[in-house]
């Protein structure tokens, strides 16, 4: 299956459209040139095939797809992965995936995150995992932790706590990709509790980058935005006054 996958990703490339998908990704890791709406009619025409393999035989399979070199490989793997039904112990093995330097950029994670941990995330036992990983040392899975809760709490179905700690973990990494993932999770979160938002961001306010406060409150009110990116300089400014 790994061949018929890989086969048919490799007659669907575009070298002239995977230069351009590697600049844009600034070459961290090789591409065929696969569009995703090509990645989706092999996906559907081969799904079935693919979900009768059984649970352990797709893990491995995606494993295997993510392992390689090309990123359209690794979405496919990520794709399938959907299709798995993840407990902590099977989750937990999916870390060496970035630790070993196979997810290595904000595309691959992100749909990771949307893919795997949406559907992981629901039950709350599930989502408490989410805390170790903001404090893991690979910046990838810190960022996992929050963008993991984006579409999950727009459904309102989350320990709003807990949210707020792994939000303040990766913010004591001071790490540009985890402000992001920090600001994407706030920035949903203040639809469903804005002034829970507001309050952890003033009385956070040092630990913010200008780029993460502004996707944090990027749904707010204008008036907001202005008053927090003001606060934000005030602290900036006593801080190096001192």
């Amino acid at each position: 299956m790994l061949k018929i996958i890989q086969d048919a990703l490799k007659d669907a490339a575009d070298p002239e459209r995977a230069v351009i998908m590697g600049n844009y990704m600034k070459n961290v890791t090789k591409f065929r040139g696969v569009g995703q709406p090509k990645m989706n009619f092999i996906y559907s025409y081969l799904r079935k095939v693919i979900y009768y393999e059984g649970q352990q035989n797709m893990f491995e399979l995606a494993n295997q797809l993510v392992q390689s070199e090309y990123a359209e490989d690794k979405k496919f793997g990520i794709m399938l992965s959907q299709m798995i039904k993840f407990d902590k112990d099977l989750l937990r093995k999916t870390e060496s995936w970035f630790t070993d330097g196979h997810i290595r950029e904000w595309a691959t994670s992100d749909a990771y995150c949307g893919k795997v941990l949406t559907k992981f995330n629901k039950k709350p036992d599930n989502a408490k995992l989410m805390l170790d990983w903001s404090t893991h040392e690979n910046i990838w899975i810190r960022r996992c932790s929050c963008v993991g809760f984006v579409i999950t709490i727009r459904k309102k179905k989350t320990d709003m706590e807990l949210l707020y700690q792994i939000c303040l973990n990766n913010l004591a990494y001071d790490e540009r990709f985890n402000q992001l993932g920090v600001g994407w999770l706030l920035r949903e979160m203040s639809l469903q509790d804005l002034q829970g938002v507001l309050n952890f961001i003033r009385f956070n306010i040092k630990l913010f980058s200008a780029e993460g406060l502004s996707y944090a409150t990027e749904k707010m009110e204008k008036n907001m935005q202005e008053e927090l990116k003001k606060y934000r300089k005030q602290q900036k400014n006593l801080n190096e006054a001192e």
